[in-house]
């Protein structure tokens, strides 16, 4: 298990977010996903991902934290509903 790994992109206006987890990822490893975008829209992760929180700043940026235990082959794609350009 990493103890620690860390990465980051940015993306253009879009609903759909895919997040690049990092290789050497095994079964039972923490996974947590630090995602930011401009504006406020509500985000949201597959099923399997937990949300730890959401909070924004009025309408400027919105900050959310998920979570889950990785069970190998593990993919994310996060969702705004409003098209914004991310970080994460």
């Amino acid at each position: 298990m990493a103890a620690w790994s860390s990465g980051a992109t940015s993306t253009s206006d879009t609903t759909s977010h895919p997040i690049t987890l990092p290789s050497g990822i095994q079964a039972g490893d923490l996974l947590i996903v630090v995602f930011s975008v401009d504006g406020n829209p509500t985000v949201t992760a597959p099923a399997d991902w937990y949300k730890l929180g959401q909070a924004s700043n009025g309408t400027a940026v919105t900050g959310a934290v998920f979570w889950k235990f990785a069970e190998g082959g593990d993919t994310l794609t996060l969702t705004t509903s409003s098209a914004e350009q991310s970080s994460h």
